[in-house]
C-alpha cells in the first residue's frame, strides 16, 4: 500500500523548506540542446552570412532588424521586398516583408486548394526553416530546390506548415528528430 505522504515530487516540484528540486539531467539536458543549437548556427553559417547581408541591405531601405531566441535567429522586419511569401529564411537570418513576422499565413496546401486549413503562425513556419537550416546547413538550400521551391510539393515548406500548426515535426523525413 503506497502512502501519498511519501510518493515522489516531480522534478523541479517545490518542497517545503526548498526553492526548488531539480533532477540533474534535466540541467544536462538544457546544455545538450544549447550545444546542438550552436553546432546548427555554425553549420549553416554561410547561410545566415548570406541572409544577413541581405538584411543589412534592407536596414538602409527602411527595415528593423532584431534577435529572437525563440526562433534562434536575426530577423528582419518590414523588409521592402515582394516575392512569394511573407518571408524568406536563410540559415538563422529571417526576412519579412512585414511589419511583424508575430502573423498568421494560410499554409501551403490551402494557397494551393487542396485542403482548407486554419492560418498558422508566420513565425513558427519560419522556425522550422531555421531548424532544417540548422539540420542540413551547406546542404539545406540544393535539397530544398530539388525538392521543388516555393511550392506545395516541397517537403520542407509541407513540414514547415505541420511545425506551425501542431509545433512538432520540423524535420521533412521520416523521423530522426523530433
Amino acid at each position: 500500500m503506497s502512502d501519498s505522504r511519501f510518493a515522489p515530487l516531480p522534478d523541479g516540484a517545490a518542497m517545503p523548506g526548498n526553492k526548488q528540486v531539480r533532477s540533474p539531467s534535466v540541467g544536462f539536458v538544457r546544455w545538450w540542446r544549447g550545444a546542438w543549437a550552436c553546432l546548427g548556427a555554425l553549420w549553416t553559417l554561410p547561410n545566415t552570412l548570406a541572409g544577413s547581408l541581405l538584411g543589412l541591405l534592407f536596414l538602409l531601405l527602411g527595415a528593423r532588424v532584431r534577435w529572437r531566441g525563440d526562433l534562434w535567429a536575426w530577423v528582419f522586419e518590414g523588409v521592402p521586398w515582394r516575392g512569394p511569401g511573407g518571408a524568406i529564411t536563410f540559415g538563422n537570418t529571417v526576412l519579412c516583408t512585414l511589419p511583424s513576422l508575430d502573423t498568421t499565413c494560410r499554409t501551403y496546401a490551402h494557397r494551393a486548394g487542396q485542403c482548407i486549413e486554419p492560418p498558422v503562425s508566420l513565425a513558427l513556419h519560419e522556425r522550422a526553416h531555421v531548424l532544417q537550416y540548422m539540420a542540413l546547413g551547406p546542404f539545406f538550400l540544393p535539397a530544398y530546390l530539388l525538392c521543388g521551391g516555393v511550392s506545395v510539393r516541397n517537403v520542407f515548406e509541407r513540414a514547415a506548415d505541420r511545425y506551425a500548426r501542431e509545433q512538432r515535426g520540423w524535420w521533412p523525413f521520416a523521423a530522426p528528430f523530433p
